[in-house]
């Protein structure tokens, strides 16, 4: 409770916070909550603390309802080292003013002043925060009674510990108020101290001015005692006079009696006249609502002539156009013969097409034949081998041809007879790129240790959850971000305006959330660069709304960063998941190649993660012009900007196939147009299905190696 201001000088935080833009405002004193009350509206996040259970109580009903307010009860040390990691590094505003200020029920009486505890209790003030200490004046000197001066610091103590939380901030009293702020902002402190400071000086004369009105009011107050004491002697001399007054009225009434029965008689007589009065009024009401009537009964003839005319108008207007009408359909007749004679020509040249498309199709059955003998080879596993290495090495076949490999042919036939040949298929098939491997099964992931080993330097990871209609997976996805218990997370949804019970779902984790919007976008690049303008992460990524991140998977993250300074990009190997989280494939992917990136996106968009530096350099947002392989353009954007991007060997998350997902829906239509599209921006021409097969057969040889290596648990990731 300072000597200017009652509360904390709201103008002061103003201007602070116009210079510092505060991250959240740490308050210790709560006492009614004037100074939050004060603030609500300045700062996205409030802290403070309260001694004296009576008043705790009142301000945590008074600010029940603001969910960025939080009031606890505990003392002012307790409460500054429990806050501590939460808020080390971020830009915050400290209000101390837990001391005891001698009011009814506060608590505070055995230790009044906590002041020193506090500071230890921050330990470290970064750059961008500042400590405003209240009633300075109680610190210059020992406080006065009923104030107990062994309870309270001295100000040399004060400055001492102030100034061990930072070198680089400096010490100022401004107005009953000790200000501890960066060096920095010196030069526009110092300005606004020179124009709001409070002339003490001048309080103090004004304080004597004060004493000699009150002197004179004194007197002021004597004199009008006795002036009261005239006043109540002349009430008693005219309470005689109204006694008197009253006897000589009640003479008075008795006169009036006798005039007041005459009266009431006059009164009777002009009841009669007024009754008579009422009836000629009721006649006259009924004899004016029969003229009404009559008018109404004139009014309404007029109108029924009115609409006979205009019907008759009207069979006029739809007489010329049925004239009108006959005249066309004379027209249409005319041109339905020109377009028979129209219609013949088109037959004729028809029928020549036809003769054409018969020559065509004999072709074509040739060919047909030719990739029926194709197709029968490729089933055998044996001829599949060799055709596939006639087709993608040819230097080999012709290699193997002038050594005349006739001779292999009664080999080929006995173990064509010994094998299973849908087995042999089955194990040759590459699995990366296959959706739904086998049956579904428990999804197990090996135990990994989620704790990040330096919690006060945790990295803030940023998580955008674009959303539209998936209820029924959203609540999972959500819940495998949260489930992290990862201590600097930033989480943003951006949900497309959904209408199947997703916003009761989101709400649900309202308070984890940075933040949040329910409304219609122009689609997934859209809703997740709306997010990410929000966001305040080192590190980003998005996962779509039917995925889920796996367990541990941001402490591999923050770790293999902090680990690795010179990587930009990181993704891992993926798991699939149906509908109701069981397993059903995965792939296991290669080291990361820059040059089959240009061919084919392998990457699973779920696992991936990147710097904010790398998302800067590339334009800090992702190309709208892309609904399905937006992430593939945002990849190449990184790689051609050269980002460090690597394949890290773990499962971060799961990618879930079900009837709705996108992939599955667009791929052939849409997926295949922008895939073409993004080949031909960055290879810079047209390509062909047998050169993007060629340019990525040896990747799909080393993945399917990598898979047979994995289910045989001779590698582990």
């Amino acid at each position: 409770m300072g000597a200017i201001n009652f509360s904390i000088d709201l103008k002061l935080v103003k201007f602070l916070n116009g210079l510092l833009y505060f991250d959240a405002f740490v308050e210790t004193g709560t006492y009614q909550g004037d100074s939050v009350n004060l603030v609500k509206d300045i700062f996205k996040k409030i802290y403070s603390v309260e001694l004296s259970e009576e008043f705790y109580k009142q301000s945590k009903k008074r600010f029940e309802k603001f969910n960025h307010i939080d009031i606890q009860f505990n003392t002012s040390k307790k409460f500054l080292k429990n806050l501590n990691p939460f808020i080390k590094k971020k830009s915050v505003l400290f209000w101390l003013d837990a001391h005891w200020c001698a009011v009814d029920k506060s608590a505070g009486e055995e230790s009044q002043c906590s002041l020193i505890d506090e500071l230890i209790a921050i330990k470290v003030l970064n750059k961008k925060s500042v400590i405003i200490i209240d009633d300075a004046r109680l610190f210059l000197s020992p406080p006065p009674f009923p104030h107990d001066i062994t309870h309270w610091p001295n100000f040399e103590d004060i400055i001492k510990t102030v100034k061990s939380l930072s070198s680089i901030h400096s010490l100022m009293v401004f107005n009953d108020v000790i200000i501890f702020f960066p060096k920095s902002f010196q030069k526009e402190i110092f300005e606004y101290v020179y124009n709001n400071s409070v002339d003490w000086l001048s309080i103090i004369d004004k304080s004597r001015d004060y004493d000699e009105v009150l002197l004179e009011l004194i007197n002021k107050e004597k004199s009008l005692q006795l002036h009261i004491k005239k006043l109540v002697e002349k009430e008693k001399l005219i309470n005689q006079l109204s006694e008197e007054c009253k006897k000589r009225l009640e003479i008075i009434n008795n006169l009036n009696d006798e005039e007041n029965k005459k009266i009431k008689n006059v009164e009777l007589l002009l009841q009669e006249v007024n009754f008579k009065q009422n009836e000629l009024n009721s006649f006259s009401e009924q004899v004016i609502a029969l003229t009404n009537e009559v008018s109404q009964l004139k009014d309404y003839s007029e109108s029924l002539e009115s609409n006979i005319q205009n019907q008759s108008q009207e069979l006029t207007l739809k007489n010329k156009k049925l004239e009108q009408y006959q005249e066309q359909i004379y027209n249409l007749t005319n041109t339905k013969e020109k377009l028979e004679k129209n219609v013949e020509l088109l037959l004729q040249e028809v029928n020549f097409k036809q003769n054409e498309l018969l020559d065509k199709e004999k072709v074509i059955t040739a060919l047909n034949e030719s990739l029926t003998i194709l197709k029968k080879r490729l089933r055998n596993p044996i001829w599949g081998i060799l055709t596939l290495f006639q087709y993608q090495i040819p230097w080999v076949w012709e290699l193997l041809y002038k050594f005349k490999i006739r001779f292999l042919v009664p080999i080929l036939k006995t173990l064509r007879d010994k094998v299973n040949i849908n087995k042999l298929r089955n194990f040759f098939t590459p699995k990366l790129g296959v959706l739904s491997q086998y049956p579904p099964k428990e999804l197990i992931i090996k135990s990994i240790d989620n704790r990040i080993t330096d919690l006060s330097s945790a990295p803030k990871i940023s998580i955008v959850i674009p959303s539209y209609n998936q209820a029924e997976f959203l609540n999972r996805t959500i819940r495998s971000v949260i489930d992290q218990k990862y201590p600097n997370l930033d989480l943003i949804i951006c949900d497309g305006g959904s209408n199947d019970g997703s916003k009761e779902i989101i709400n649900k984790y309202d308070r984890y959330l940075t933040y949040y919007v329910s409304e219609k976008d122009n689609g997934q690049a859209d809703a997740i660069n709306k997010g990410f303008r929000k966001s305040s992460g080192d590190l980003m990524a998005y996962i779509n709304s039917d995925d889920i991140y796996l367990p541990g998977a941001f402490a591999i993250v923050s770790n293999y960063f902090d680990q690795y300074p010179d990587v930009d990009v990181i993704y891992s190997h993926r798991v699939l998941i149906d509908k109701n989280d069981q397993e059903i494939g995965r792939w296991i992917l290669p080291k990361h190649d820059n040059r089959i990136l240009l061919w084919a996106d392998f990457i699973p968009q779920e696992t991936l993660f990147w710097r904010r530096n790398i998302w800067e350099k590339v334009g800090s947002s992702i190309d709208e012009l892309y609904q399905f392989a937006l992430d593939w353009d945002l990849l190449l954007r990184f790689q051609e900007s050269g980002a460090k991007i690597v394949r890290i060997p773990n499962f971060l998350a799961a990618f879930r196939v079900h009837p709705d997902q996108k992939t599955i829906k667009q791929i052939s239509s849409l997926g295949e147009e922008e895939m073409h599209r993004i080949r031909k921006k960055y290879i810079g021409r047209d390509v062909t299905y047998s050169e993007i097969k060629k340019n990525i057969f040896f990747y799909l040889i080393k993945s399917e190696i990598l898979y047979k290596l994995f289910k045989l648990h001779l590698i582990n990731n």
